[in-house]
């Protein structure tokens, strides 16, 4: 039974296919907004995004309305 299980252990180690994942090291500067506006008036603020890596990677940003409760 022991020999069974090493065997079936070691062939899972050997030739089952491995998966890799991309890691993503990316740094984000300011990390937090405190923002005040007027009603109907608009606020911009920039931020900076440093990706800390050799590699390309895709970002996607987004926006979307937050209301406060």
């Amino acid at each position: 039974m022991k020999l069974a299980i090493i065997s079936i252990v070691l062939f899972l180690c050997l030739f089952v296919p491995k998966f890799s994942y991309a890691a993503i090291d990316l740094s984000v500067t300011p990390i937090r907004y405190e923002i005040t506006a007027d009603p109907g008036k608009s606020v911009t603020k920039s931020a900076k995004i440093i990706n800390n890596t050799n590699a390309s990677v895709q970002i996607v940003m987004g926006k979307s309305d937050f209301q406060a409760k």
